[in-house]
């Protein structure tokens, strides 16, 4: 787990080892630098989808991943299933 300020790294814990976050790695872990460069991506990649307004799936991704999931699920459903709308409590 990382503790980031927006500008640089606070502390480093390995939470599987230590759940009390107690022991802090911030210096002792060789991979900081790529760890720091991927936070910083998903912050930057969640900034730009807010700016943008672009957090949710589109209803076209929604309808084709249900058509998907129904016939992985249960391969008797064809073209009767309602639309995703109505699945979903969406107009």
């Amino acid at each position: 787990m990382i503790q980031f300020d927006g500008q640089k790294t606070i502390s480093v814990y390995n939470f599987v080892n230590d759940p009390l976050l107690k022991q802090n790695q911030l210096g002792k872990v060789s991979e900081l630098a790529a760890m720091e460069k991927e936070l910083k991506a998903i912050i930057q990649q969640y900034v730009e989808r807010m700016i943008n307004d672009r957090l949710t799936a589109k209803r076209k991704l929604i309808d084709k991943t249900f058509s998907y999931f129904s016939i992985f699920v249960n391969p008797s459903i064809t073209k009767e299933r309602p639309p995703a709308a109505n699945i979903f409590g969406t107009g």
